[in-house]
């Protein structure tokens, strides 16, 4: 047999000296001898119901999603441990990046690491409230921000906008730390120079401390980033698309940090001076996004009636969008 062809009317199946086609053949395979084989069946592992979202990370690990809650599983011989509970019940997208397994179902998103649930980006805290206290500082103006940090995975989340405290006289400022985040164990302090325009890094405190007070010259090691980051909204599909991680949410994608997934930078990058490097925090569609697709060439995103691709490395580019097909 030459294969399956549904094109030729039935006395002309056969082919002469070349072989037969078949019209029509279901559960077989046609070997490259022209043989006709059994398709192997698939077998029930384990039956249950409401399971999706199925991501293997190995041959015999990996999680799924039943109702609102993510199990680990191992095969060949099925068995299950509760993993994560959600809050909401639908399917996960998964994409996994150097390591990590990033998951979200437009709810509820986060990432998985070594095993262990983490959420995908750190809180970016509010800017913290300050008040003057006995010290030793120069009387003049400061910046000072706060950020959580992770001190078992290192990573550090946004840095907030900056309180601006004065001192008329010679004096201290006391620091009121922001509370409790998930994924957070310390936070971290930035604290300017007097007059200064760029906060420095001074000091990490334990998630619960409730105040530090600066009343001496602290010793300033690094410099604030300057960038305000905060965590990707969660999307109905995720995506990396060169090293950044992306999500879908409606008419909106969001697009992270370079590098940095988990994070993106929450302004349009259209509204900003012209000339500036372009840095998305995300682009909106006429229409809900069914699909996209990065490749490495650009990424493929399916909106309404057509699909648009955004050419070159940069899905935020989006000068260098293209209209290809017109569904």
């Amino acid at each position: 047999f030459l294969g399956i062809n549904t094109r030729p009317p039935d006395f002309s199946l056969s082919v002469r000296d070349k072989g037969d086609w078949l019209r029509d053949a279901v559960n077989v395979d046609i070997d490259n001898a022209g043989r006709v084989r059994r398709r192997a069946a698939a077998a029930l592992v384990q039956a249950m119901t409401n399971a999706d979202s199925l991501y293997m990370t190995s041959a015999t690990a990996g999680y799924l999603r039943r109702g609102a809650a993510i199990y680990a599983i191992t095969l060949p011989t099925y068995s299950e441990t509760l993993f994560k509970i959600l809050s909401a019940d639908a399917p996960l997208s998964w994409a996994e990046f150097n390591g990590s397994l990033y998951y979200s179902n437009g709810t509820d998103s986060g990432r998985i690491e070594g095993g262990v649930a983490y959420p995908w980006g750190l809180a970016t805290p509010n800017a913290p409230t300050c008040t003057t206290v006995l010290g030793s500082l120069y009387a003049g103006a400061y910046q000072v921000g706060v950020s959580y940090y992770n001190n078992v995975t290192g990573e550090e989340g946004g840095i907030s906008a900056s309180s601006n405290p004065s001192l008329s006289a010679a004096g201290g400022i006391r620091v009121t730390l922001p509370g409790a985040s998930a994924g957070a164990t310390h936070v971290n302090v930035y604290f300017s120079t007097v007059n200064g325009s760029i906060p420095m890094w001074i000091g990490q405190y334990a998630v619960g401390t409730a105040s530090i007070d600066v009343a001496a010259e602290p010793t300033r090691l690094r410099e604030s980033n300057g960038r305000f980051e905060a965590p990707l909204p969660a999307g109905t599909q995720i995506f990396m698309a060169n090293g950044r991680l992306c999500s879908v949410d409606g008419k909106r994608i969001n697009i992270g940090s370079p590098a940095r997934p988990g994070y993106y930078i929450p302004i349009d990058g259209r509204q900003r001076a012209e000339g500036a490097p372009m840095d998305y925090g995300y682009i909106t569609f006429p229409a809900a996004v069914d699909l996209a697709v990065p490749t490495q060439m650009g990424v493929y995103v399916a909106c309404g009636d057509i699909t648009h691709f955004f050419a070159g490395t940069d899905l935020a580019a989006t000068e260098l969008v293209k209209d290809v097909l017109p569904y």
